[in-house]
C-alpha cells in the first residue's frame, strides 16, 4: 500500500509523520491523514513498510509511517568478446 492509499484510507483525522525507514529521526512528510495535497508524488506514491499510534503526551497523537529500505540494485551489463 502507498503512503496516499494508507493516508486516505485511514478512518480518522490525525497528524502523519512519515520516516524513510525506522532508524530516521527526521520526518520525510507531515500531514493530516486527509489532506495530501501538499506532499509531493514522490513521497506519497512510495510503500509503507509499517506504522505505529504514537502518543507523546494526553494531547499528542500521530501516527508514524516507515518506508521500506529498497537496496539499489547494480546495473548488470553484458560482457561482448
Amino acid at each position: 500500500m502507498t503512503l496516499r492509499e494508507f493516508a486516505k484510507g485511514y478512518d480518522g483525522n490525525i497528524m502523519l509523520k512519515a520516516f524513510e525507514n525506522e532508524k530516521s529521526t527526521a520526518p520525510a512528510a507531515i500531514m493530516m491523514t486527509q489532506i495530501t495535497d501538499s506532499i509531493k508524488d514522490e513521497v506519497l506514491d512510495k510503500e509503507v513498510y509499517s506504522y505505529t499510534m504514537v502518543c507523546t503526551s494526553l494531547f499528542e497523537r500521530y501516527l508514524r509511517v516507515n518506508f521500506e529500505a529498497v537496496p539499489e540494485i547494480p546495473n548488470e551489463t553484458e560482457e561482448t568478446t
